[in-house]
């Protein structure tokens, strides 16, 4: 493992600061994926900030009746056994269930698996469903971003030098997600293929459909949604399929994965309209 300083800032504007005095320096939440990246030396920090002593990244609150903002430093299990955020967004709490094992939900946290920006991440899809908004913040001033915009490849985001993700806003409309995530083993490991999907629980169902690691990014499929809100439900399954670029790798092959769009599809339609 290579050296490197430690430093744990109380403040967001400490944290900030630090990044931009330390070109070197990188972000540590849980340290589920950071420490193992340094440990098989992927990753060579000069500096490692550690963001748990930031109270305001911690906290999960109501937002209109529907609602809530999440704290980007909230764990998995949180999002689990949370009660406003399995009553407001249960559909998270699912996902993070399924999520690799009890210790690594005890350290790994939203915002981690989000600025990762890994395709399979599982938290994203039942964001994007939601019409979720990210916080990012520099310190001084703040932006909010559509998730859906967030993601510009495989571990690459919108965000700038300096900035972090400090929350997550889920707007106040009630909708109902249900998400479905393929391995080839158990499922708490990487999703080889991720499906969610949502519709409102009143008037125009205004359906949301997301696939997540059959791209280079989650991907939002609109073309499919309009299909979806006509009741045609093959036909929608079948333009996911298509829409997906999937790889190689070693969870599974691109056709395995382009396979198995269209049936998740069909499955997620059924729990969601049912």
């Amino acid at each position: 493992m290579s050296n490197f300083e430690y430093c744990r800032p109380a403040t967001l504007l400490e944290a900030t600061s630090i990044l931009l005095e330390n070109p070197g320096a990188v972000l540590f939440a849980g340290g589920t994926d950071v420490l193992v990246r340094v440990k098989q030396r992927l990753l060579s920090p000069t500096l490692l900030v550690d963001l748990k002593g930031i109270s305001e990244l911690q906290s999960v609150s109501s937002v209109g009746e529907n609602g809530l903002r999440i704290g980007a430093m909230t764990t998995l299990t949180d999002l689990i056994e949370n009660d406003i955020i399995r009553q407001r967004c249960p559909v998270l709490s699912q996902a993070a269930a399924q999520m690799a094992c009890v210790q690594v939900r005890n350290r790994g946290t939203i915002g981690g698996n989000l600025a990762n920006a890994s395709p399979s991440a599982d938290t994203a899809p039942p964001l994007m469903v939601l019409d979720a908004e990210l916080e990012l913040s520099n310190g001084a001033t703040s932006r909010r971003v559509p998730i859906v915009e967030f993601f510009t490849g495989p571990g690459e985001t919108v965000m700038t030098e300096g900035e972090i993700l400090v929350g997550i806003i889920v707007p106040d409309i009630a909708r109902k997600a249900h998400y479905i995530k393929q391995t080839l083993r158990e499922a708490m490991d990487i999703a080889a293929v991720g499906v969610c999907m949502s519709k409102r629980l009143e008037g125009d169902p205004d359906p949301r459909l997301v696939l997540g690691a059959v791209a280079p990014t989650p991907i939002r499929v609109p073309e499919a949604e309009a299909l979806l809100a006509e009741g045609k439900v093959e036909e929608a399954a079948k333009c996911a399929a298509q829409a997906a670029k999937p790889i190689d790798d070693v969870r599974s092959s691109a056709e395995y994965r382009r396979d198995v769009i269209a049936p998740l599809v069909e499955r997620a339609y059924r729990q969601v309209f049912a």
